[in-house]
């Protein structure tokens, strides 16, 4: 992942092939290697963003979105009624799928909520992207995170 020097809110993430423009809030972390074991991150108040290149064999996103929509229900974690699948456009033009679904997450002893949202996307060279946001439930306004995405995000 890459800042631009002269707007420090835009993130390429080059081997993806995806930039998104996010707030000055947003910390970038595993900006390493190429080949890092942790997939680039932003991290903020609002929770983390990850954004992972897939392997060629699972370029299609829809394939993809149905294998984690299986996968979420399987999980005895997932709350079942908040699992959702619905399609995206960016204001760039940019179209996928976005999952998500609330997990249940025993912190420490205290049960809590996570927000998991998948925005599954074919970039340029046909390959799957996933961007995952990821944010403990009821804490933040993750509707102003999704509307950050969709505005921000570019091939």
């Amino acid at each position: 992942m890459q800042t631009d020097g002269a707007n420090p809110r835009k993130a390429c993430f080059k081997q993806a092939g995806i930039t998104l423009v996010v707030g000055e809030e947003w910390e970038c972390e595993h900006v390493g290697a190429e080949r890092d074991l942790y997939p680039p991150t932003l991290v903020g108040p609002a929770g983390s963003i990850r954004v992972v290149l897939l392997p060629t064999d699972r370029s299609d996103p829809a394939v993809v979105a149905d294998g984690l929509l299986i996968a979420c229900k399987a999980n005895p974690l997932v709350v079942r009624h908040s699992i959702h699948m619905r399609k995206f456009a960016s204001d760039k033009g940019v179209q996928g799928l976005r999952v998500t679904y609330l997990q249940d997450a025993d912190c420490k002893g205290a049960q809590s909520c996570v927000e998991n949202s998948h925005y599954l996307l074919r970039n340029r060279a046909g390959r799957c992207v996933i961007i995952n946001y990821l944010a403990s439930a009821g804490d933040v306004d993750t509707a102003a995170v999704d509307r950050m995405l969709r505005t921000g995000l570019s091939l």
